[in-house]
Order: C-alpha cells, then structure tokens, then sequence
C-alpha cells in the first residue's frame, strides 16, 4: 500500500468483496487493503467483527467493547490503523 491520503470520494467508493462465508476483501482504489470477517469463539459462536491487514495482522477495535459490532465498525477501525486520511 503507497497512498495515506485519498479523496473523500475514494474513501467512500470503498468496496467490500465477498470473499467467503463472512470473510469480505476491502479494496481502496483498486488495491486490497485488508480484511473485515466475523469474530467467533472457541465454541463456534460469533462475537462481533473483526478487521485485519493484507499481512492477516489483527487490527484493534477502536470502539467500545473487543469486537466491532457492525463490519462498517470494522472497516473503520483497518483504515485508522493504517492512517488512511483524506487529502
């Protein structure tokens, strides 16, 4: 990944690609810039969402609580931890 500094309407031309069950490809500008998928548990149960890197690195949840509750929470908390930012 180059750029830090994108447009609002990159930032908001943003795509979430299927990749699997729960798993979604997030792609900025024509490049894949990481993960958003579900959280489960040991015992298979879902506990939120949650984003990772290209690098499949973890992300922090920025919000309240371990896990993103919504895959746009997610979403936001890989793009802070990339210090992607509108020019």
């Amino acid at each position: 990944m180059k750029r830090r500094r994108y447009t609002a309407d990159e930032i908001n031309a943003t795509e979430l690609r299927p990749l699997s069950d729960g798993v979604w490809d997030v792609v900025l500008v024509d490049e894949s810039i990481g993960r958003v998928q579900h959280r489960y548990s040991g015992g298979g149960r879902r506990q939120g969402w949650e984003a990772t890197t290209p690098n499949l690195i973890r992300v922090s949840h920025s919000g309240e609580g371990t896990y993103a509750k919504t895959r746009q929470a997610a979403l936001v908390d890989l793009m802070l931890s990339l210090g992607i930012s509108t020019a």
